[in-house]
């Protein structure tokens, strides 16, 4: 679980200067608009695609995307 925890700062924080008391910082800013929960989730996700015809390179792709949103609960309102 360690080992997740450090691989998740250094990828989804560590690089934007992001630390948990900037996210409490986040999450607090959320709660002052009186909402019952809130969350943020973060995502990271790598691909990449390779197409060979009779062994040779025809064509190839990479991409990342990755973010972060802001969920928030209010009664039976969600954001």
């Amino acid at each position: 679980a360690l080992v997740r925890l450090a691989r998740a700062r250094s990828l989804l924080l560590e690089p934007y200067e992001l630390d948990e008391s900037r996210l409490a910082d986040a999450l607090a800013e959320v709660f002052r608009h009186r909402v019952d929960y809130a969350d943020l989730y973060f995502q990271y996700t790598r691909s990449e695609g390779w197409s060979l015809d009779e062994g040779i390179v025809k064509s190839g792709s990479f991409s990342i995307d990755q973010g972060v949103g802001v969920r928030a609960v209010s009664g039976e309102k969600t954001a």
